[in-house]
């Protein structure tokens, strides 16, 4: 349960991080810099990897995948990683209302919603930190993974779309979120074994 803790922390996180923070600005500064044709269009198309509009497809694949074969576990820790993600970004997002940034022009069109925390972030770590818990960590497709998730948060970054923070806030939502589901599943499953 410790890890749901640190969701309900996030809200400080941020009124601690509002903007202008300077760190913040410092990282979007950096990132300005490096803005180049080939650089623009990786994170264009990596920035798509934490979109529901990819990973929810693929969710749902691997969802019914892991029922078809028996694995509910596996089914339920996927399913309620992303989608509880998803819906607790959103709502931070609700409550908080941390407008997007704008000092620098962004390289796509600015997302209508408030900026923390990067929801595209929290979907893809959560993913990535559940499908980590089910492969292990010597499997080739999670280490594919990570580099996957950092390359979303980066670009999220890099197209000026967020701050740093609300990049590290979806980081730590989505490891959060997954972790405490697939602790859940672990008690569950010693208090059912012990019966």
């Amino acid at each position: 349960m410790a890890c749901w803790l640190g969701i309900g922390l996030l809200p400080v996180v941020e009124r601690l991080t509002a903007p202008p923070w300077g760190p913040d600005e410092a990282v979007l500064a950096f990132f300005v810099r490096l803005h180049q044709p080939a650089l623009d269009g990786f994170f264009i198309a990596a920035t798509w990897a934490g979109s529901l509009y990819l990973l929810m497809p693929v969710t749902v694949v691997m969802v019914l995948c892991f029922i078809r074969r028996g694995q509910a576990s596996a089914a339920w820790l996927l399913g309620l990683s992303v989608t509880g993600a998803s819906v607790l970004a959103q709502g931070m997002k609700l409550m908080l209302e941390r407008p997007r940034p704008s000092l620098y022009a962004s390289l796509t069109a600015l997302p209508a919603d408030a900026s923390f925390p990067s929801a595209h972030t929290a979907q893809i770590t959560a993913f990535v930190v559940a499908v980590l818990s089910l492969c292990g960590r010597r499997n080739w497709l999670a280490w594919l993974g990570i580099v996957l998730a950092v390359a979303v948060g980066l670009s999220r970054i890099y197209l000026q779309v967020h701050y740093a923070s609300d990049v590290l806030a979806g980081v730590l939502l989505g490891v959060f979120w997954a972790g405490g589901i697939r602790q859940c599943q672990r008690w569950l499953h010693q208090r059912t074994d012990g019966v």
